[in-house]
């Protein structure tokens, strides 16, 4: 069993009016999302995580393979993101490898607070919008999010629930 924080309220322009932004449904697919954007250092784990993600082949497929490509690769531009390719003699492969410049470095460590208002549920998601994994657990919020999620529960925004695993 874990804990989710769910929105007390389905208006987002609460959220708004604390300062957060709003996707509209025609970005994300039908339903409005609100955002603020938290730092979470580069050598958090989380963020180590979500580099390897972007290291392996099968996001690298998915991703960044031309024409199956799901997102224009100018989106990864865009938010500081840089592949080189690499040759690896050991598997006689040619891969993409992130460059990790400081532009790349600050969008890995950018991470949002969404309030998806289809499930009127918080989570955390990475700025990258093509990345498929989200975290709604509550103790993950209050790690990487605690001012956040205590002006929302001192507002009365949000209530603790728990779920089955």
């Amino acid at each position: 069993m874990y804990n989710v924080y769910r929105m007390t309220s389905s208006d987002p322009n609460k959220l708004a009016a604390e300062g957060w932004d709003l996707l509209p449904p025609s970005i994300t697919g039908g339903v409005i999302v609100a955002f603020k954007d938290v730092h979470i250092p580069f050598e958090d784990p989380l963020v180590a995580n979500l580099l390897k993600e972007y290291d392996s082949e099968a996001w690298q497929s998915c991703a960044l393979d031309g024409k199956k490509a799901k997102i224009d690769p100018k989106y990864y531009e865009e938010i500081g993101y840089r592949f080189e390719r690499v040759y690896d003699e050991l598997t006689n492969k040619t891969f993409k490898r992130m460059i990790l410049d400081d532009k790349a470095k600050d969008a890995l460590g950018t991470w949002r607070v969404e309030a998806d208002y289809s499930s009127n549920e918080l989570r955390l998601t990475p700025l990258d919008i093509s990345f498929p994994y989200f975290f709604p657990n509550a103790k993950v919020l209050d790690r990487y999010a605690p001012e956040i999620i205590g002006r929302l529960k001192s507002l009365g925004l949000i209530e603790s629930v728990a779920m089955e695993e």
